[in-house]
Parts: C-alpha cells; structure tokens; sequence
C-alpha cells in the first residue's frame, strides 16, 4: 500500500483518498457484526469487569450472600 511507504503526510493522505475512491466502487459497503452482550450483576458481585469481547475473567470475582 503506497500510503503505508512514504512519511510524507500530504502524500500519504491524497494515497488514502485514491483508496477510499476505490472502495467506493468496489465495495460501497462493508458488513459488520455487532451482538449483544448481555451481563447481569448486583450490589453483592465485587470485582467484576465487562470484557467488551465477552470473555470475562471471573478468577477475581466476590460474591457475597
């Protein structure tokens, strides 16, 4: 990609618009997939944190009674 090859800034951004031209025409849209994740706790979980990915480590989760 000529773009990622040079430093100059003004070069590689007028590179940049050459592709987006490009995919315009070739490919006007692109698919993308987004799901819901869907996680429940309350005030006796501790330590909890949401991995946007949805692999949540649950090794240094508290839950009290």
């Amino acid at each position: 990609m000529a773009a990622r090859q040079t430093t100059d800034e003004a070069v590689a951004t007028e590179n940049y618009r050459k592709l987006e031209a490009i995919l315009d025409v070739d490919m006007p849209t692109i698919e993308l997939l987004y799901t819901k994740l869907n996680v429940g706790a309350g005030k006796n979980v501790v330590d909890f944190v949401m991995d946007r990915a949805g692999y949540h480590n649950l090794e240094s989760v508290v839950v009290y009674k």
